[in-house]
């Protein structure tokens, strides 16, 4: 069984500590470093759990209509507007459990600090399974509160996935606040856990049991103990599809990528003629560079045509014998390239045919473009669809070869 380490990010980005775990049993003592250091001690097959900072995750909920994750995704940001201070376009939304009542859980984090949380981590050559909020990993008891005390801040669990983290200044007025505002949610007890820190009075609360744990293993050690599927895991939506980032990409992916841009590129020209030319230009250089980090994350853009044509040869040049993705694009690129007013949106290969999306100006120029690559007599076409949408027509076709 793979172990899991555990990574917890301080204020500091260049000091974290980290644990393995195994079973629920400590398997090293906790270590405190830089992430260099935490990778040289992570194998390939452990799970990864990042614990990140909770003033940097607000945790809320929200009633929702559906129980559809994808109609979720795109209607959860707008109905929290009113919550998020910045602009929802610079947030990540990501959705938890929805309880019998429709109401669902929400953490909501800026895109800046997940993706300066992820880079770190990618720097250090670690991929995390998980990126986690402190407060979903303390102790969860039925009718309890949890709260973990440390040196400058309170973190305060009050449910399976809700809680708020405050200075220790404040913690016994928005304690006080938070029972006051929820009194059919006031627990029996609060459990402050606290490490070499002086004793915490929250003052008088009413009918409830405050209980003083001291925990000398360590905040990380709690947190280990804790139930990961009792939170919400931030990798979804853009973020969870980079889980699958680390495995290779297979060369007819990044071949179709490039040559994408590549007809894009030639294909500029059938624009030359129109009024609008210099706008059009703009939005197809900003749709090549777009496409050509798609196909390499994380490369510079310093001149996108001249790149991708420069990809485009050594890919040309490592694809030689790998079947008839490329012959077959060579083939129809002539038809494709003389018919005006084409407009190619992608291209997918898959046994020995290829699916090109088009936008065309209308149906017969579709079907014009069929007889145009059937006539050379050395490819079959087939028209998959074709509907008009906002005075444009969307087509797909199929191209394969018999020989």
């Amino acid at each position: 069984m793979a172990d899991t380490v555990y990574i917890r990010l301080q204020d500091e980005d260049d000091c974290i500590s980290w644990c393995h775990w195994s079973d629920n049993i400590p398997l090293t003592a906790i270590r405190i470093g830089s992430l260099e250091q935490a990778a040289r001690e992570i194998n390939a097959h452990d799970r990864v759990v990042l614990v990140v900072p909770s003033q940097d995750v607000l945790l809320t909920e929200i009633r929702v209509p559906t129980r559809n994750r994808k109609k979720l995704e795109q209607a959860v940001p707008f109905a929290l507007e009113d919550q998020v201070i910045d602009d929802i376009e610079l947030q990540h939304f990501a959705i938890g459990d929805i309880n019998n009542d429709q109401v669902a859980s929400v953490a909501v984090v800026s895109k800046e600090k997940m993706n300066g949380w992820l880079e770190l981590l990618h720097q250090a050559k670690i991929r995390p399974r998980m990126v986690i909020s402190e407060i979903n990993l303390l102790p969860l008891h039925e009718g309890h509160w949890s709260v973990l005390a440390e040196e400058n801040r309170f973190i305060v669990r009050t449910g399976k996935q809700s809680g708020f983290v405050s200075d220790l200044s404040s913690a016994a007025l928005l304690i006080k606040h938070s029972l006051e505002e929820s009194p059919e949610h006031k627990p029996s007890e609060i459990r402050i856990f606290q490490s070499n820190v002086d004793p915490y009075d929250l003052g008088d609360l009413d009918k409830i049991n405050v209980e003083i744990v001291d925990y000398e293993d360590g905040a990380l050690s709690l947190f280990a103990k804790g139930q990961l599927n009792d939170g919400i895991n931030l990798l979804q939506g853009e973020y969870g599809a980079k889980q699958q980032i680390g495995k290779l990409l297979k060369p007819w992916k990044a071949a179709a990528a490039i040559l994408a841009v590549w007809l894009l590129v030639e294909f500029g020209g059938t624009f030359s003629g129109n009024l609008h030319l210099q706008k059009q230009n703009d939005l197809l250089l900003a749709q090549i560079t777009s496409e050509y980090q798609k196909a390499f994350p994380g490369a510079r853009v310093v001149e996108a045509r001249s790149q991708m044509e420069q990809q485009l040869r050594k890919l040309k040049g490592d694809s030689a014998g790998q079947g008839s993705f490329l012959h077959l694009l060579s083939l129809a690129g002539p038809s494709l390239q003389s018919t005006a007013n084409v407009s190619i949106r992608s291209i997918r290969s898959r046994e020995n045919e290829l699916n090109l999306e088009l936008e065309l100006s209308d149906l017969q120029t579709l079907d014009a473009l069929k007889q145009k690559i059937s006539a050379s007599g050395s490819l079959k076409v087939e028209i998959l669809s074709g509907a008009t949408s906002n005075g444009k027509v969307e087509g797909k076709l199929k191209i394969w070869s018999d020989s």
